[in-house]
């Protein structure tokens, strides 16, 4: 897949993959992003990663319990994270997708919450997909 990724992305200078790696922990994710200096040397040629982490830090962002730990902490602390990516602007940020309960339904039916969620996914960093 990486060698075919190069080869597509070499002949169409314009096109844009995604690629997905669902986990929560940035450094893994990171590891799969295009430009990304790697510890084994692997070179990856995608330019567009899933941002599972912060999809995740929303939800437990806008659903726990604010302290110095949880709450919208969660979700800045993931944001602080973007140093891990060669290019955190090309991220695909999602509310949900189809493996996964809409995010009405993560967000416990409330429709403020909703409507918190729908305005930070349309005005933070990232590529945004509604699904």
């Amino acid at each position: 897949m990486t060698e075919w990724t190069r080869r597509v992305t070499n002949e169409y200078r314009n096109i844009s993959i995604v690629g997905e790696e669902w986990t929560t922990n940035p450094a893994i994710v990171s590891y799969w992003q295009k430009g990304k200096q790697t510890h084994d040397g692997y070179k990856s040629y995608l330019p567009s990663i899933i941002d599972f982490p912060l999809q995740d830090a929303l939800i437990k962002g806008l659903t726990n319990q604010e302290n110095w730990n949880t709450g919208l902490n969660e979700l800045y602390r993931m944001l602080a994270n973007d140093f891990l990516f060669p290019a955190p602007e090309n991220l695909v940020i999602f509310p949900d997708n189809h493996d996964m309960s809409r995010i009405y339904t993560q967000l416990n039916e409330d429709q403020a919450l909703f409507n918190i969620a729908m305005v930070y996914l349309a005005t933070t960093r990232g590529i945004p997909q509604f699904f």
